[in-house]
């Protein structure tokens, strides 16, 4: 795809948020979450209180230019990013 923006060239936060999911979500972000890395971070509500509180929260935590909202899912895909950012960065959006 050309002119599609490389993701190494962000500075890229990732915020997970555990909107009180019952499975094994947060162990397992935390099992991703270097020590010393505090671009992966993991915010955790204490009950579900739907995804617009889950959205809230990650929002919050984010310090970006530009902020991307992603289900965990990947009904989105994140392959779609780069072309995200570049249209960002040209204007033609």
């Amino acid at each position: 795809m050309q002119g599609v923006t490389n993701l190494l060239e962000w500075e890229i936060e990732w915020i997970f948020v555990d909107d009180g999911s019952i499975d094994r979500f947060s162990e397992l972000v935390r099992s991703f979450q270097p020590k010393q890395n505090d671009r992966i971070m993991l915010s955790s509500l204490s009950r579900n209180f739907g995804k617009e509180s889950a959205i809230l929260a990650g929002l919050e935590e984010s310090s970006g230019q530009y902020v991307s909202v992603m289900d965990a899912d990947l009904q989105d895909p994140p392959e779609l990013l780069p072309e995200m950012l570049r249209l960002m960065e040209s204007g033609d959006y």
